[in-house]
């Protein structure tokens, strides 16, 4: 979220009741806010308390989200349906891109989840695992392998590109073995509202937030 409101969106923020407060602590030390710009340059966001499983606040059904940003919030079975439910709330119009970010902890909990999304949004995956293994590089697999990759030593950068060449002629079974695991843990999605599954004309832009937004949870 606040890598889109330095890029000029207008940017809303949620998180629990409880939490929102250190939300909007955190935001404002990185951001700034009215009282202290951040160098001298006023980023428009705010934060909105929002429970899944209370109803929507006015603040967010009064706004037409362009982009609706939500990163790890798959965990628990009980919150599937509610999560669901508010992504719907947010994303009133099919042109509305929603992107979910999240790590797969449980498969049963993920399965539901991704069942449900495809009910009410088109989804699609904006990255090849090619494309976010060449992104995350290493990280992928130490995430995957922690042990193993903690006792190798940092190779020299000779040995990387031998490496590379090497494992794009040979493709040793270990090493792929190795690739798909590394983005299993994590899903990206692109997802657009459904047309046939929006009961109500999309809600109009309030006064105060007519330009680009973004909504972040």
């Amino acid at each position: 979220g606040m890598a889109f409101a330095l890029h000029g969106a207008s940017v809303v923020f949620t998180d629990l009741p409880a939490l929102a407060p250190h939300l909007e602590h955190n935001v404002a030390r990185n951001l700034g806010d009215a009282a202290t710009p951040m160098n001298g340059h006023k980023y428009p966001w705010s934060v909105v308390a929002y429970d899944w499983t209370d109803a929507v606040p006015r603040r967010l059904r009064e706004q037409r989200f362009d982009v609706v940003l939500a990163t790890d919030c798959v965990y628990h079975a009980h919150l599937v349906e509610p999560l669901l439910a508010a992504l719907r709330a947010v994303a009133t119009a099919p042109a509305t891109l929603v992107v979910l970010v999240y790590e797969r902890r449980d498969a049963d909990v993920v399965a539901a989840f991704e069942a449900g999304l495809k009910r009410s949004f088109r989804v699609k995956r904006p990255l090849s695992a090619t494309r976010l293994r060449h992104i995350l590089g290493d990280d992928l697999l130490v995430r995957a392998h922690p042990a193993s990759s903690a006792v190798e030593d940092d190779p020299a950068p000779d040995d990387r590109r031998r490496r590379r060449h090497t494992k794009k002629k040979e493709a040793p079974p270990s090493r792929v073995a190795a690739a798909d695991e590394d983005v299993d843990w994590l899903t990206i999605l692109e997802c657009r509202r459904r047309k046939h599954d929006i009961a109500a004309p999309p809600a109009a832009v309030s006064s105060d937030d007519a330009g680009s937004s973004s909504s972040s949870s």
